[in-house]
């Protein structure tokens, strides 16, 4: 099968054995494959990728089901199926736990297990994942919204189930600091989902600014020009140190600020817990009278709710405004020698491909 593999120089483009599935497995021929933000450090050769030399990348896809396992028991061959990057246990995610500690919870092509084995990605005709890494996308929904990036959706599920336990009148403003993917779809599911109808978002990037204006999902303000005073609620979605503190200084008493953004430079948070930890392993505090809660991950709950969310969102708004389609697989590669991913100037929010020609 033709696969996206890392070398010393960079991607290429490679034929390697299709895998074969083991009795508790799934074969998909991936349909769609899209690139998350982690993944441009690697692709732009910006981070250390040594641990990825010689694997296939890609922890973002989706496709339909050619082959199942013996001992698989909820999906069958022809399932039109989103793929889960790190399915840790419910239990483990349920208790709060660092879901990237849990044994079952290496990224696909992008992370691996303690013993230095990184399992295959997304960027290849084919994959085989665990029956419960394949979960089922209702077959109308498959074209509506590519179900490879119904997986960073779930995060924005997740955020938004913790606002849901908070007492809050929905006409009072709230504030998200970041617009990309996340923070855009966080916006469009309090807004049209949720019924909040006080959003304000802030973003350094005007074009990402822009999309937000052409979606109508939020109120728009430069970092600096923030006009709401004491929000209840801040989510820091953009993983700036400086919105953060901003959002510290910001939020009432009492309220909430949420962490889902990592920082590029990782930084001790308060009592010995770094930023980046505190939001891995969900964490909760209060800090200067401010209730800062970590969110990190999905459940299967959410990957349930999201066909509803779809559905709902697709007849309020233009979702293609949040991925740019860039064609076959086979077309990455050239956007990454012609520097277009990763993305420099462009408000670029989702790369978006299908399968491999063949």
């Amino acid at each position: 099968m033709k696969c996206l593999v890392m070398r010393q120089e960079g991607l290429a483009l490679e034929n390697i054995p299709q895998p074969k599935i083991k009795d508790n497995e799934v074969l998909v021929k991936i349909e769609y494959a899209s690139v998350c933000g982690s993944d441009y450090p690697n692709i732009g050769g910006m981070a250390d990728r040594s641990h990825l030399i010689g694997s296939v990348i890609g922890h973002e896809g989706s496709g339909r089901i050619i082959e199942v396992g013996s001992k698989v028991k909820t999906l069958t061959v022809g399932d039109f199926v989103g793929i889960e990057s790190h399915r840790a246990t419910e239990q483990w995610l349920k208790a709060g736990k660092n879901p990237y500690a849990d044994p079952l919870s290496a990224i696909l092509g992008y992370r691996g297990f303690p013993d230095g084995r990184v399992v295959q990605g997304t960027f290849a005709e084919f994959i085989a994942v665990p029956e419960m890494y394949a979960i089922k996308i209702p077959d109308h929904l498959f074209k509506v919204f590519p179900p490879s990036i119904w997986e960073p959706f779930g995060n924005s599920i997740r955020i938004s189930s913790v606002v849901r336990k908070i007492p809050l009148v929905k006409s009072e403003p709230v504030v998200i600091s970041g617009c990309g993917y996340q923070g855009l779809t966080l916006m469009l599911i309090l807004k049209h989902w949720l019924g909040f109808s006080n959003i304000y978002a802030t973003d350094m990037n005007q074009g990402r600014l822009d999309i937000v204006d052409k979606l109508g999902a939020a109120r728009l303000s430069a970092p600096d020009k923030l006009p709401v005073k004491e929000p209840k609620i801040w989510f820091e979605m953009s993983g700036s140190m400086a919105a953060y503190a901003q959002g510290l200084k910001s939020v009432k008493k009492g309220g909430a600020l949420i962490l889902f953004g990592l920082p590029s430079k990782d930084s001790e948070l308060a009592d010995g817990i770094s930023y980046k930890e505190f939001i891995f392993q969900s964490k909760r505090m209060v800090k200067d009278g401010v209730n800062l809660i970590g969110v990190c991950g999905r459940l299967r709950e959410d990957w349930d709710e999201a066909p509803k969310i779809v559905e709902k969102l697709s007849k309020s708004v233009n979702l293609s405004l949040l991925y740019t389609f860039f064609g076959p697989l086979e077309n990455l590669l050239p956007l990454i020698k012609n520097g277009k991913i990763p993305p420099k100037d462009e408000p670029l929010i989702k790369a978006v491909f299908s399968g491999f020609l063949v």
